[in-house]
């Protein structure tokens, strides 16, 4: 599962390749503007069934980071 977020439309790369991975399940957030075909606001974390070996990377502004990884460790 991949999810992929950024702030404005503009920032969105590679999405055709993403869409074009085979057997690849993923969800797009545009969080600062509503986009057709995209997920509007932040991706919230709790939305997801994941085992405990469930392995996360995650790649951005070290804000999210922070926050991310104190969610997952609460889940």
């Amino acid at each position: 599962m991949l999810i992929f977020s950024v702030p404005y439309e503009n920032e969105l790369f590679y999405v055709e390749n993403i869409k074009n991975i085979p057997d690849l399940k993923y969800e797009i957030y545009v969080t600062r503007e509503e986009v057709p075909g995209y997920h509007f606001g932040r991706f919230d974390l709790t939305r997801y069934d994941f085992t405990k070996d469930t392995e996360f990377y995650l790649c951005g502004n070290p804000e999210m980071i922070k926050t991310n990884t104190e969610k997952l460790k609460s889940l």
